[in-house]
């Protein structure tokens, strides 16, 4: 994308939500305006509430993978980490007892004699499903600075009171003061990412670095660029992923970002913290686990919960077919079958996220 040095505004009257008819009406880069059903983060929210979810008793062997029992280390390591916090779904509190025990060689062998798995299905008026939506999420990687310089233009913005009371549109129009800025990026759509991903790491000019971390949100409605552009037709359905939204951003001018942006009043702020190479803390309250942490809705799955996922590698035709735990929740995470995969941190871990949007089923493994 051009160099975006004005501050992004959009006409209010360009997006508008019918809740009656269900509809609502996106601003295209282009300037057209296209009428498509409500599928924002507030009303995926409603239509997922009160779902019918049960839970089929079944036997590990049953599990597609396990008996490959992949990377016990980092199994191990998410275990420990779960044990970090008592606020545990009940049975874990003995678990967490004998973990000092647990080793890579031995770690299968406890989960098989201490858990039972429960696969999740859905039922509907007109059918059962047993397969629901897997994405993925990242720290991504943002050039920052303390000071606003040529390069450095976009505002990442702490969390204040006044903060998230403010769209989007007052917020890039001056609504919060230069004294409320965290940091300042080079890139604007690297901020964008970081608000979808909801936290990061900065890089400063003297190479050193700095984890941004989520401290908050405004109360508008998240809406997906993707399916903007999607319903725009600008990318078509089956490439929509976030390096082709990337492809598309920095191939565009100033004003048809403006009007993508627009789109999304949603607005995330953030605290800064020293960088280690510890993973950033999720919901639970404990580091996240690359690869074995997952995001949920709790309505349906408390944190802490360890399950079971199998759904196809974005990247490649193998599979991934093992065991995660429930450490983090997201607004944009909605729906029984329905979970996050934390990828880790840069660059590759990126990519995988980026391209991650696949049908897959889903186990809860419960101690007995």
């Amino acid at each position: 994308m051009r160099p975006l040095l004005i501050s992004i505004a959009v006409l209010s009257s360009s997006l508008a939500i019918n809740l009656e008819a269900k509809t609502q009406s996106y601003q295209c880069p282009d300037g057209r305006v296209v009428e498509t059903k409500v599928k924002g983060s507030r009303e995926q929210r409603k239509k997922t509430a009160n779902l019918q979810i049960n839970e089929v008793k079944q036997q590990f062997n049953e599990l597609p993978g396990w008996l490959d029992k992949p990377e016990p280390e980092s199994l191990l390591q998410v275990i420990e980490n779960n044990c970090k916090t008592s606020k545990l779904p009940k049975g874990w509190a003995k678990i967490c007892q004998e973990a000092e025990g647990l080793n890579s060689a031995n770690v299968y062998d406890y989960i098989e004699n201490n858990f039972i798995p429960y696969q999740l299905v859905v039922d509907t008026k007109t059918a059962r499903n047993d397969k629901g939506k897997f994405t993925s999420y990242y720290a991504s990687y943002v050039n920052v600075s303390k000071s606003k310089t040529e390069k450095y233009q976009h505002p990442i913005y702490k969390f204040s009171k006044k903060a998230k009371t403010l769209s989007r549109k007052q917020i890039e129009a001056g609504g919060l003061a230069e004294s409320e800025v965290l940091f300042w990026s080079d890139n604007a759509f690297d901020n964008f990412v970081l608000h979808v991903q909801g936290s990061g790491v900065g890089k400063l000019p003297d190479g050193s670095k700095v984890k941004v971390l989520y401290a908050g949100k405004n109360k508008e409605n998240y809406i997906s660029l993707g399916k903007v552009l999607r319903e725009c037709g600008e990318i078509p359905p089956a490439k929509i992923s976030l390096p082709s939204i990337r492809a598309w951003v920095d191939a565009a001018t100033p004003i048809e970002y403006q009007r993508l942006i627009g789109n999304n009043q949603s607005y995330v702020f953030f605290r800064e913290e020293a960088y280690n190479q510890e993973a950033p803390l999720g919901a639970l309250g404990v580091p996240l686990t690359t690869m074995r942490s997952l995001a949920v809705d709790t309505r349906y799955i408390p944190l802490g919960t360890m399950a079971y996922v199998a759904v196809p590698h974005p990247l490649n035709d193998s599979k991934i077919e093992q065991v995660f735990i429930a450490q983090d929740k997201g607004g944009a995470i909605n729906g029984g079958i329905r979970a996050d995969i934390f990828a880790g941190e840069g660059e590759q871990a990126g990519e995988f996220a980026g391209r991650m949007a696949h049908k897959g089923k889903f186990w809860l493994i419960k101690p007995k």
